[in-house]
């Protein structure tokens, strides 16, 4: 039997407030979500320790210790929540972050003892950064973060529909009012690249009401949020990922409120797929979910263009399947979004309250193509495989000419490599063995490179957005005079390395440092992910905080705060005598928010080298029409990395 896992709970939620405009369903949100989450604890024989500060209790100061000392009782093994429920807002940001904040506010969530008159009084989010990262070096345990309020100005909520946000932005405080100013001070913020370097974040994960610019509403005393919060929680019966349950949310309240609930992962990417409060449930690319969204009064899948979705594509399939996982229908695409679809179903029995969950086929619509050569009888069995398992080689395509072929398979002895078109040279980890299994394990390996392929074709040749791509993509190199902008000719890039070992020195490699800028030179905001496309098959979708961010028009985001990004030459390039080392960066814009998560995935092993250097090197973390409401485009570029001790071979 199972230990019973641990979460420590604490729960802060405000009504009134002491020294600004009071609220009304901020306390009975908190009491609903701590009774659903108490009594399923309890059904699944866990222990929920929690401890709720409602109303007077909510002071900043209580709320900072209860941080500290309840969540830190927490182990490796336990699982934290902190919840918040109230107004937010936002502050004059303080000179010394004028670096790190584009915008010049810094959002904060206000306590029972918050004044606009003392800024220091409100519990700002360089805060929260600096506490959670104290609870996680103390605990090591998950950490989840839930805020029902919003973060911007505006005005009070009225009693039917309303607003949690201050009525006006607080003025800066001062540097002693920050919580860490004894440990962190006001020349490291202002001396350090990036605010990782002095105030790093604790591994987490953080869900929010709606963006930082929205607003979270309130409809009969019930925050929007924390209602469909609960309600998909039940129907679910807490068997979702943190991902699927915020996609869901967007579905249900998105449009209708404009109001658009947000999850990312600090520390650890797969923090979002992991089931709420619980274990880790398996990242299925291809199993998606269907909701019902109430304004447009359709149902929608919450996966989009950007996710490969096409209308015109006659091989996909969207089926939705039943409480056994048996399919119960197939759904006709009406519309395709960046980040949805709607469908239609025949059937009349489906329950609009109710979350589906849908089987996805057929989604690449060009096949990788593959040609075989080599010993005869292994590329005659695994032309036989590909013949009798249609559906373990799905995307892939066996080719007629080499030259037509996107990789090759070369049979030889007992294994098989797969190859690049252009040099022949293999690309991954050579595949042992020739029967079932061994062949399966290839077809997946193929499949995998595939889906990276899918990613880093990834366009929308109908976009009309102007100029595409509207953001500029920026790589600073590091050199011996400081940086320098690395000239990006037809979307390539070619990365120097500022030291290169001797050629006989086998255990350095050669190594560089980057820095990426996004900018946005149009007079429209987009909503942006960078993506890391590696050598070895991986893409990495959160290069930017949260995967997705939004860039104001006229406005810059560094990539991972302006950290410097190591990248190195990977060993096996220069082993096999490999002319350079290749990585991309995609960048997806969008007129509206969308999830890259479900385009993330690991790397395969890289081939066999004989010299014994350590760790991974590569990259270590992107009259004309108007644009549409739902347009995006996409802009790849191509990151060359010389091998500094390549030899031409005789014959070439």
């Amino acid at each position: 039997m199972s230990k019973p896992k641990k979460n420590y709970a604490l729960f802060a939620a405000v009504n009134d407030y002491a020294h600004i405009s009071k609220l009304k369903g901020c306390v009975n949100d908190a009491k609903r979500v701590t009774n659903y989450l108490t009594k399923a604890a309890k059904e699944q024989g866990n222990e929920f320790h929690c401890v709720a500060l409602h109303n007077d209790k909510a002071t900043k100061q209580n709320i900072t210790q209860h941080i500290l000392k309840h969540l830190g009782q927490a182990t490796e093994e336990d699982i934290c929540l902190f919840y918040f429920s109230g107004h937010g807002g936002q502050e004059t940001t303080h000179p010394a972050f004028k670096n790190h904040e584009s915008d010049g506010k810094i959002e904060v969530i206000a306590c029972y003892d918050s004044n606009l008159k003392d800024s220091g009084s409100f519990l700002a989010d360089k805060e929260i950064r600096y506490l959670i990262r104290k609870l996680y070096d103390k605990t090591q345990s998950d950490i989840i973060t839930v805020f029902d309020c919003c973060h911007s100005g505006g005005n009070t909520r009225s009693t039917k529909l309303a607003q949690r946000r201050l009525m006006d932005d607080a003025d800066g405080r001062k540097w002693e009012d920050f919580v860490f100013a004894k440990e962190v001070t006001q020349a490291m913020v202002e001396n350090a690249t990036a605010l990782e370097e002095v105030l790093p974040q604790g591994r987490h994960l953080q869900m929010a009401a709606c963006e930082d610019k929205q607003v979270a509403w309130e409809v009969a005393g019930g925050g929007v949020f924390s209602t469909n919060f609960i309600s998909l929680l039940r129907q679910t019966k807490g068997d979702i990922s943190y991902q699927d349950l915020i996609n869901l949310m967007r579905l249900r309240i998105g449009y209708r409120y404009k109001q658009t609930p947000q999850v990312y992962a600090t520390g650890d990417k797969n923090l979002v797929h992991r089931s709420f409060l619980g274990g880790i449930t398996e990242h299925q690319k291809h199993i998606a979910n269907i909701g019902y969204d109430q304004k447009r009064r359709t149902w929608a899948l919450d996966m989009g263009a950007i996710h490969g979705i096409r209308k015109d594509n006659p091989k996909l399939e969207i089926n939705l399947l039943d409480s056994d996982g048996n399919v119960k229908e197939r759904a006709s695409i009406t519309n395709v979004l960046p980040d949805s679809t709607h469908l239609t179903f025949s059937a009349d029995d489906l329950v609009t309250e109710l979350v589906y969950k849908a089987a996805i086929s057929g989604v690449i619509v060009s096949p990788l193509g593959l040609y075989a050569y080599g010993d005869e009888e292994g590329v005659a069995t695994f032309k036989e495989f590909f013949q009798k398992n249609s559906k373990e080689v799905e995307g892939l395509e066996l080719v007629e000419f080499q030259q037509s072929a996107d990789y090759l398979i070369h049979s030889q002895g007992d294994y098989y490599s797969v190859q690049s078109s252009r040099n022949d040279l293999a690309v991954v980890k050579d595949y042992m063995g020739r029967d079932s299994d061994a062949l399966k394990k290839l077809a997946a390996g193929l499949k995998h490179i595939g889906q990276w392929v899918f990613v880093k074709d990834l366009d929308n040749p109908d976009t009309n957005i102007r100029p595409n791509p509207p953001i500029d993509l920026e790589i600073y190199r590091k050199n011996a005079e400081g940086e320098v902008l690395v000239n990006i000719s037809n979307n390539v890039g070619e990365m120097k390395f500022a030291d290169v070992p001797p050629e006989n020195n086998l255990m350095d490699a050669p190594s560089g440092e980057m820095r990426i800028c996004l900018k946005n030179n149009s007079n429209q905001s987009y909503y942006c992910a960078l993506l890391y496309l590696s050598q070895d098959f991986a893409v990495i979708p959160n290069l930017l905080e949260g995967g997705t961010e939004e860039l104001l028009p006229n406005k810059q985001i560094w990539v991972q705060g302006g950290q410097a990004i190591p990248y190195s030459l990977e060993s096996f390039i220069r082993q096999f005598n490999w002319e350079e080392e290749t990585h991309y960066l995609q960048l997806i814009m969008s007129t509206q928010p969308f999830d890259v998560s479900r385009l993330s995935q690991e790397s395969l092993p890289l081939p066999d080298a004989s010299d014994t250097r350590g760790t991974s090197k590569g990259v270590s973390f992107g009259k004309r029409k108007a644009a549409n409401l739902t347009d995006w485009c996409t802009h790849l570029v191509e990151l060359r990395m010389t091998n500094p001790y390549f030899k031409l071979k005789e014959d070439q």
